[in-house]
């Protein structure tokens, strides 16, 4: 079956359905050789599913992450040191609330305290006021309580008076 087709601005093209009887016709290639071409063609899909086997293998055989085992009782003793710091404290504002000077410190996780030993306390309040406590030894209790063991004698200064 042949035709024509009729395009407004371009010109005339023989169009025909089926095969092109001029054109010559190719040879049915040997068995071996489809194959091969069908062996070119499959390799990279094969390869790629080989490679996605051999992960969920090795996923599935690989050895798993120890589970936390339930300690028993936990020492009273610490578990990090720190020696000759400054630590300081600020409000949202900028302020300084605390000031803490020491040479020793210890952490004791069982309690969550930290022990202090030859320190330097100042506590700012927001009216002015300083408080001091010298020859105390301080436990820091959950980083938010401050309790103060021996000779604790606690100094504080009177509030600024604004003029």
């Amino acid at each position: 079956m042949s035709g024509e087709l009729h395009l407004p601005d371009l010109p005339e093209v023989p169009v025909s359905l089926g095969k092109d009887p001029g054109a010559p016709c190719r040879p049915r290639l040997a068995w071996r050789a489809r194959l091969g071409s069908l062996a070119g063609t499959a390799l990279p899909l094969f390869t790629m599913a080989v490679l996605a086997a051999g992960t969920w293998w090795l996923v599935k055989n690989a050895p798993q992450a120890e589970t936390a085992h339930p300690q028993g009782q936990v020492r009273h003793v610490p578990d990090y040191q720190v020696e000759h710091f400054t630590l300081e404290r600020y409000d949202a504002q900028g302020r300084p609330t605390t000031r803490i000077e020491g040479e020793h410190s210890r952490h004791y996780p069982d309690t969550d305290e930290i022990e202090i030993d030859t320190v330097h306390v100042l506590f700012y309040h927001p009216d002015g006021r300083v408080t001091r406590p010298p020859r105390a030894r301080p436990w820091l209790r959950r980083r938010q309580q401050v309790q103060l063991m021996g000779a604790a004698h606690v100094i504080s200064t009177a509030p600024r008076v604004k003029r």
